[in-house]
C-alpha cells in the first residue's frame, strides 16, 4: 500500500503551486493508478480485448475530463459523447458476453 501512495504522489509531478494543487494532483494520480489497477486485475487478465479497453479508455477519460472541464458549452457536449463513447466501448463486451451466455442456456 506504501508503494501505491508513494506511486502516485511520484506522478503528481512538480507542476504545483501550493498544499491544496498538491492533494488535488494527488487525488487524481491516485484514482487513475487505481482505475489501472483494478483494470489489469479484473477486466484484462491475460486478454487483448480487456488490454484495449484499459488503455482505450483511461486514454478517453483524460480527455472527456480535459473538454467537460471548458466553459464553452460545444466542448463540453463534446465531453459527453466522448464519455458516451467510453460507456459504450465497456458496455460492448459485456453484452456479447451476455448474449453468448444466453445462447449456449438454449
Amino acid at each position: 500500500m506504501l508503494i501505491f501512495l508513494l506511486g502516485a504522489l511520484a506522478l503528481t509531478g512538480g507542476n504545483w503551486g501550493s498544499a491544496a494543487d498538491l492533494a488535488q494532483g494527488f487525488l487524481t494520480q491516485l484514482i487513475l493508478l487505481s482505475v489501472l489497477a483494478f483494470g489489469v486485475r479484473y477486466v484484462m487478465c491475460f486478454n487483448i480485448l480487456g488490454c484495449f479497453l484499459i488503455i482505450a479508455g483511461t486514454s478517453l477519460f483524460g480527455g472527456a475530463a480535459e473538454l467537460l472541464s471548458q466553459p464553452d458549452a460545444f466542448y463540453r457536449a463534446n465531453g459527453y459523447a466522448v464519455l458516451l463513447v467510453l460507456v459504450l466501448f465497456f458496455a460492448w463486451p459485456c453484452v456479447t458476453w451476455r448474449m453468448r451466455v444466453s445462447a449456449r442456456a438454449v
